[in-house]
């Protein structure tokens, strides 16, 4: 079981549907679909009624639901206690996959020898997913043309 299994879980349960939660974790809907299913075969249940067109969950994925948080809510935990203990900084860019033929890299690696205190991670996403994740704050920064803020 891996921890992003979790979180996709609880997104599920959270929108109550496939396709919101998936564009709410910036994934395509069949990678949620996937990892549920794989959640689904290590634990041996099915943890979704699929049956309907509303997302309803098991009595199995009722049970599994009060573990799933109260192990969200330990892993917040720990991370928060281990946040005094981080020593560099990361600056989080989401950005569409064709940044390179505007030289973006250049300028981020210009931007990482000027500040090397910060860790750069950049993500290339769609660019539903790009201001999916500025919305909700998995990231500090997203680049894409404007023609998608319309």
């Amino acid at each position: 079981m891996e921890l992003r299994q979790v979180e996709y879980f609880l997104k599920v349960v959270e929108t109550g549907n496939f396709l919101h939660a998936a564009e709410d974790l910036y994934i395509s809907q069949s990678s949620l679909s996937k990892q549920i299913m794989a959640l689904e075969k290590e634990l041996d249940c099915s943890l979704f009624d699929r049956s309907k067109r509303k997302v309803v969950l098991t009595p199995a994925g009722e049970t599994f639901l009060g573990y799933a948080r109260e192990f969200m809510r330990t892993y917040q935990a720990m991370l928060s206690g281990m946040a005094q203990y981080k020593s560099t900084p990361t600056l989080t860019i989401v950005a569409i996959p064709v940044i390179a033929q505007y030289g973006i890299p250049a300028y981020l690696a210009r931007f990482q020898q000027a500040y090397p205190m910060f860790q750069c991670v950049l993500i290339e996403r769609e660019a539903s997913a790009v201001l999916s994740a500025l919305n909700n704050h998995y990231c500090d920064l997203a680049l894409l043309r404007d023609n998608y803020l319309l």
